[in-house]
């Protein structure tokens, strides 16, 4: 890859004050294309995708798929450790690919993976849980202070110095966009200790020893995260494909050509539709995963009429590539100042509408002041307590109280929801509730907390007909129940109600 671009900024620097440029830059995004996406594909000794490396975890006691590249016609043999040598052959295109049964938890193992002139052997291998975390700069959050916005969790320099977990290791994929699918990514596994764990996505590192605490054994954390992108960019462009819908999302995507790339900076295209999704999760596919976990949103804050259609056809898109039904929680944002209630409402009905799916209700603990708030850990522990309690069958409280319905009964409403196991408020009144009648002019309400219902009515309102809760950027999180996990904000009125 290194002789194309070094071929580009020659031509480009000799051509910077003549006609023959802006051509010039034109055919350059047909070059760069071209070199990113077969750089890493020349035809020579055997490769495995980067996803396949010393220190790694695979999911336990899973026919695991194994995959790389050579020399067409070549037999590949991979010999693990644990158990017999597997045979298989490169294609005409280059690639092969087989399965492997790992065992139950535990290591460490090792694999040998060789043709007939070279050899690759990967050591220090553990059986595990394998987790894939996605999102914007909220995922990407790293426990240890660094520059900008990245100002680290509570006490990150006690919580970095603890944070010796040999058997949590992380896999970051290292950023980078394309217009087309790419074949494999970049990326280093690594051992969780006090030398490495600073920059650890927070969420993924509480989400992690929250996991292996209750259930022994390794964990894997997979991060791809990019801070700033909003969910088209994680999305295939056949998904935009499968409903009218998202028609003008397409149109606008086949309009919004590839940045020219000069010869000193890259321009990085990490909020063109699709481009992160063929970057850096397309080369993901299928390593085989527990689950995932996404905490994303901020930038659809304004979109969320489509956010509310986009997000549900994003997930059984994800599951239709891995080809199984894989658990996926998600974390409906915090309250912040330029966020919309319509966003924490888009990613509620997903939940209520998309099987196998949890959503962490984190109003408790944000900063209307700011979009990326330190309290990380209660993030990370709200998803363990969904994976723990769902998918792993532990029993424990994982969800704070979820709208259900609504009886309108002379005066008032009758709220009841799910997860209402000890309602509680937080103070002695509940303020964040509204109420309006025909005429959908909404007024403050008085709320109360009754045989596990929560009445709601207003003096100036005689015949309700709709109810809000926390309806507004930053609302304050109020209603609580036994497990002190907060409700979710919402709405009785809703563009698609809640069945």
């Amino acid at each position: 890859m290194a002789v194309p671009l070094i071929m580009f900024r020659l031509i480009n620097s000799s051509l910077k004050n003549s006609q023959s440029y802006f051509m010039f830059k034109k055919l350059n995004i047909l070059l760069l294309i071209f070199t990113f996406s077969t750089a890493n594909f020349v035809f020579g000794d055997v490769k495995l995708a980067a996803l396949f490396q010393s220190h790694m975890v695979l999911q336990q006691q899973e026919n695991v798929m194994i995959w790389g590249w050579g020399k067409p016609g070549e037999t590949v043999k991979i010999a693990p450790s644990w158990n017999k040598i597997i045979t298989t052959q490169v294609l005409q295109d280059g690639s092969w690919k087989t399965n492997i049964q790992t065992l139950k938890s535990g290591g460490t193992f090792s694999i040998k993976v060789s043709d007939k002139d070279s050899s690759i052997e990967l050591t220090d291998i553990l059986f595990g849980e394998v987790w894939l975390c996605l999102g914007q700069s909220n995922m990407n959050f790293p426990l240890a202070k660094g520059t900008t916005w990245k100002s680290g969790v509570y006490d990150y320099e006690k919580v970095v110095a603890a944070a010796n977990y040999p058997e949590i290791r992380y896999f970051d994929v290292e950023r980078q966009t394309s217009p087309t699918i790419l074949k494999d990514c970049k990326g280093l596994w690594q051992a969780c200790t006090p030398q490495t764990a600073g920059k650890l996505s927070a969420v993924a590192y509480y989400f992690a020893v929250e996991l292996q605490k209750e259930l022994n054994v390794p964990i894997g954390i997979i991060t791809t995260t990019w801070g700033g992108t909003a969910i088209e960019s994680w999305t295939k462009q056949s998904v935009f494909e499968t409903d009218p819908a998202f028609a003008s999302i397409l149109e606008k995507a086949k309009q919004d050509k590839p940045n020219i790339v000069d010869a000193d900076s890259v321009n990085l295209n990490s909020r063109k539709y699709s481009y992160l999704y063929n970057a850096m999760i397309a080369p993901l596919i299928p390593f085989k995963i527990k689950g995932m976990l996404w905490y994303q949103g901020e930038n659809n804050a304004k979109n969320a009429d489509i956010y509310r259609q986009l997000f549900p056809a994003f997930i059984n898109g994800l599951r239709a590539d891995w080809n199984y039904d894989f658990p996926f929680y998600f974390v409906q944002l915090a309250p912040y100042k330029s966020s919309t209630p319509e966003i924490r409402e888009a990613q509620f009905l997903t939940y209520k509408s998309v099987a196998n799916t949890g959503m962490a209700v984190i109003t408790d603990v944000g900063d209307s002041t700011d979009v990326h708030p330190r309290n990380k850990e209660v993030v990370g522990k709200r998803l363990s307590l969904w994976a723990l309690a769902k998918t792993y069958g532990k029993k424990v409280e994982y969800a704070g109280p979820m709208y259900k319905s609504v009886l309108f009964k002379e005066n008032k409403a009758l709220l009841e929801f799910d997860f209402d196991k000890g309602l509680t408020s937080a103070n002695d009144k509940l303020n964040e509730f509204t109420i309006a009648g025909v005429d959908k002019i909404f007024y403050p309400a008085e709320a109360v907390i009754k045989n596990n219902q929560v009445v709601v009515w207003s003096e100036k309102v005689a015949h309700p007909t709709a109810v809000r809760f926390g309806w507004k950027a930053a609302p304050q999180a109020q209603l609580f129940n036994a497990a002190k996990i907060p409700a979710s904000s919402f709405r009785t009125d809703g563009p698609n109600k809640v069945k």
